[in-house]
């Protein structure tokens, strides 16, 4: 049974999913602590659902069945299951909101999951229709409804005869990426159109593999796939969580593919208009600015440069490095203050989200490359990432009783939404703060000044939410416990917050009590005395911070 359970998960690839052997060792460790797990088990995959990447929540799969841990917001009759419970409750399987059913009363909560719920039920079917030694073909209704869900099936038949290409099971030497460099294996995946998207196909981590798909009923004979990939080569897996972990952040078009789920006539037309300029597995994003979505007129983003075709104009492109702004004016978009390209068949609307999305993986592009070879992707600090891995659920729970205390009516859904967006806007503060401090105590202090002004800006300035009595009492309970808990963590480590933690709490008040953002950022200047030059620095990043939060908060509330 082992060899099919990980025959079907190493074959299976979405976000928030870590198989083994390629499971980080602080997951598995805290997997292991969270889980109730024997120390007998074997783990074969982890489903994360923190949203800081910890797994001191998630749902392990091992040679003993599930084993998972859920947060405050779900309950469940037990929290593991055998492989025969889970083949016998598989007719209860369900999706419910953000929680999956497995019957029986349980559930596992996936709020904080970067894996959709419909996608880990699409996996459990498979599992145990490979343990029942059900191994016929997946119907291609599936395949289209995985694929909306965010999975990466393998391409059918169905597929365009010119670009469905399926991975050999084995690897050539033309197929391995150059030596010390990490990537995975890519092939082409189906979408609902029968179109394909170059996606990725290998364990996050691992070396470059190529593993045969599980076939699908082709609904048109006549069309042949290869043994080939439609490209040779594969993505580089920083670059892929980078552009996937900014673009999370933003309400992009649905006319704006983000690889690896990019379609591969897509890839085609920008390389064919390039005259292979741009490689395929380069290609981050590309914004389709073409009416009948030929791909003849783009934007396109690639580690190192942003690429541009408009009508009656050359290809251009300006290296990443040599961006100094990037700015809009209705539909044209400007980099350097040059007209680069003009999106015509965006609203300006969506223009000014791109913009902004633009602007913050740029410069999370640019760190990527300024860290060494030996790191695997690019994170906050490491005294913030721990910070935040550590007072997440502490914050829950305050927020939880102050909201009961006040006689408020529960409800989980808002308070798991305020709280990924309050922690989340550490992220998108990390993406504008250019100069860091070393010390740690005034590092922390510029991110929590820049998270907490940016966070209040952005609210105040949606009338719609803040007038709303329950998200603003929400919003500031889960802002004051954030401040208060950040400044307790530091204290039990020796480190001392300068200002402590009243300093911020009196800041925060300050500025809700304007008018006017204007008026708040006078309050700062004059009630908080003179500002230090780290200050300074962490207020102006609180402002040019301040559109991509409240993008986030208005989409998710």
């Amino acid at each position: 049974m082992e060899t099919d359970v990980l025959e079907i998960l190493q074959n299976f690839h979405s976000d928030g999913l870590f198989v083994a052997p390629n499971i980080p060792s602080k997951k598995a460790k805290n997997a292991s602590a969270c889980y109730g797990m024997p120390a007998s088990v074997n783990i074969y995959a982890i489903v994360d659902s923190t949203v800081f990447g910890s797994a001191k929540n998630g749902l392990a799969f091992t040679s003993e069945g599930l084993f998972w841990k859920n947060d405050w917001t779900t309950t469940s009759a037990k929290n593991q299951m055998s492989w025969e419970e889970l083949i016998n409750t598989s007719q209860e399987h369900a999706v419910d909101g953000s929680e999956l059913l497995l019957g029986q009363g349980c559930a596992f909560g996936m709020a904080g999951s970067g894996m959709k719920p419909a996608v880990l039920l699409t996996l459990l079917e498979r599992l145990t229709q490979k343990i029942q030694g059900n191994t016929g073909t997946t119907e291609t209704a599936e395949v289209s409804n995985v694929a909306q869900a965010g999975v990466t099936p393998a391409a059918d038949a169905n597929s365009d005869a010119s670009v469905c290409n399926t991975a050999s099971a084995s690897v050539t030497a033309e197929n391995l990426p150059p030596e010390g460099v990490t990537t995975e294996s890519v092939t082409p995946a189906a979408d609902a159109n029968g179109d394909v998207s170059i996606t990725n196909t290998a364990p996050a981590g691992g070396k470059a593999e190529s593993a045969a798909p599980e076939s699908l009923t082709p609904e048109k004979p006549q069309q042949e796939s290869s043994s080939k990939p439609a490209f040779e080569g594969s993505y580089q897996r920083e670059y892929l969580d980078i552009v996937n972990a900014v673009a999370k952040r933003h309400r992009l078009s649905q006319q704006i593919q983000i690889a690896p789920a990019i379609k591969v006539h897509k890839v085609r037309k920008v390389i064919e208009i390039s005259e292979g300029k741009i490689e395929p597995y380069d290609i981050l994003m590309i914004v389709d600015n073409t009416f009948m979505q030929t791909t003849k007129d783009f934007l396109v983003v690639t580690p190192h440069a942003i690429w541009a075709k408009g009508t009656l104009r050359k290809v251009e492109s300006f290296s990443l490095s040599e961006i100094r702004s990037i700015r809009c004016d209705k539909k044209t978009l400007f980099i350097n203050d040059y007209d680069f390209q003009y999106l015509d068949q965006f609203s300006e609307n969506e223009v000014l989200i791109l913009t902004n999305m633009l602007e913050e993986l740029v410069v999370a592009l640019r760190k990527s490359d300024s860290v060494s070879d030996t790191d695997e992707q690019l994170e906050l600090p490491a005294a913030l990432d721990t910070l935040l891995s550590n007072i997440y659920e502490v914050v829950l729970d305050d927020v939880v009783s102050g909201l009961r205390d006040k006689g408020y009516p529960e409800n989980k859904q808002l308070v798991t939404s305020m709280a990924e967006c309050c922690f989340s806007t550490f992220f998108i503060v990390d993406s504008h703060l250019k100069y860091r401090h070393q010390d740690t105590a005034e590092l922390v202090g510029q991110y929590l000044l820049a998270q907490t002004l940016s966070g209040l800006f952005a609210l105040m300035s949606v009338e719609r939410l803040w007038h709303r009595t329950e998200v603003k009492s929400t919003y500031v309970m889960m802002q004051c416990s954030v401040i208060i808990r950040t400044c307790q963590y530091f204290e039990r480590q020796g480190i001392a917050l300068r200002p402590n933690q009243n300093w911020y709490l009196q800041l925060f008040q300050t500025v809700m009590d304007a008018n006017t953002l204007e008026q708040g950022a006078e309050l700062i200047d004059r009630e908080m005395g003179n500002l230090s030059a780290d200050r300074q620095l962490a207020i102006d990043c609180a402002f040019k911070s301040g559109k991509g939060v409240r993008e986030m908060l208005c989409d998710a509330l």
